[in-house]
This record gives structure tokens, C-alpha cells and sequence, in this order.
């Protein structure tokens, strides 16, 4: 019996040892280790034009020699107070936005004296119930460099609406006349 006990105690021994060994070195051995981790989001300005603006464009129609202040087609709507011409800042955008308007040059036909910038004049209403006789008509002159306009501060999914307004010197030649402008957004606070 001491012999089986012996046999016994040893077998009882080598399993405690490797149970102890397991449980000691489960435990042991780890190291963790840690590091930060980051991101930066790039700002992201989108815009886009109103039907009016994108599929007509900024249209006078036929307007007479000498004559100041025509509408642009687009300046009242069938309400007579409404603007169609407005250019929104898309959802997709993460900051607010201002905006900033230019020409590529004056409105032009070959072959006839352009009409210049001073006579094209541009005015941004900040709501779309401002009417014809807003204060700021005539507007700033058009140029063929970025200006920003005071539709500052739009947020995602804000508009800035305009109206435009054309001046036709005496004499000026039947034809027609046609440029393009660009609107330009930019983060609030930062140049055209």
C-alpha cells in the first residue's frame, strides 16, 4: 500500500505542478500596450444653382437702347416679390459657406461694342421675399474677378439668393449679347 500511495502521492504532485504551471503562466508573459488614434476632417464646401440659374440662366430678354435697371427674368417670380435666382449650399457641405460672384467678361457679341461691366449689376437679398425695390438696387457692378457677396455665413442647406440688373447704353447694337458668370463658395470667413 505504501507503494500505491507513493505512486499515488507522485501522480497527485506532477498534476498540481502542472496545474500551478498553467495558472501561473496564463496570467504572466502579456504585455499590453496602447498608441492613440486619430482622424482630421477635411472642411468640405458643395453648392449648386437653382433650376432658374442652372437651366436658363441669368436672362434679361429684349430690352430697348438707353434704358437703365431691366430685370433679369429670373428677379420676381409670378408673385412679384420672389427671386429664383439663388444658389444653395448642399448638405453635403460641413461648414458654413460665403459666396463669392464674377464674370468672364463683359456681355458680348463679335463684332459689337460690349456692354460693359459698370452696366451689369448684380445684388444678393439675404431672404427671398426681398422685392425689386430693394435698397441696394442697382446693385455692385459686375467684374471679371471674384467679390464676395454679403450671402455670408450660409449654412448646409441655406440659400443666398441674387438679382440682376442690366443697363443699355444709347446707340448700343441690336444683338445678342451674352457672357458667363460664376458663383464661388467658400468657408465663411476665408477670401474668394
Amino acid at each position: 500500500m505504501v507503494k500505491f500511495n507513493g505512486i499515488f502521492l507522485t501522480a497527485f504532485i506532477v498534476i498540481l505542478s502542472a496545474a500551478l504551471f498553467i495558472w501561473m503562466t496564463s496570467d504572466t508573459g502579456a504585455d499590453i500596450q496602447s498608441t492613440a488614434s486619430n482622424a482630421t476632417i477635411s472642411e468640405y464646401v458643395a453648392i449648386g444653382l437653382s433650376g432658374n440659374l442652372s437651366l436658363s440662366g441669368i436672362a434679361f430678354g429684349s430690352v430697348n437702347p438707353n434704358t437703365n435697371n431691366n430685370n433679369a427674368s429670373g428677379n420676381n417670380n409670378s408673385d412679384g416679390q420672389n427671386s429664383s435666382y439663388n444658389v444653395n449650399v448642399s448638405t453635403d457641405s460641413n461648414v458654413a459657406v460665403d459666396f463669392c460672384i464674377r464674370d468672364n467678361y463683359a456681355l458680348n457679341n463679335s463684332g459689337n461694342t460690349p456692354i460693359a461691366n459698370s452696366n451689369y449689376h448684380w445684388a444678393d437679398v439675404n431672404n427671398s421675399l426681398a422685392n425689386s425695390s430693394d435698397p441696394r438696387m442697382p446693385g455692385t457692378d459686375m467684374l471679371t474677378t471674384y467679390q464676395k457677396t454679403n450671402n455670408t455665413d450660409v449654412q448646409p442647406g441655406g440659400l443666398g439668393y441674387f438679382r440682376f440688373w442690366l443697363n443699355v447704353p444709347t446707340a448700343q447694337a441690336a444683338a445678342v449679347y451674352s457672357n458667363t458668370v460664376f458663383f464661388e463658395g467658400v468657408k465663411t470667413g476665408n477670401a474668394c
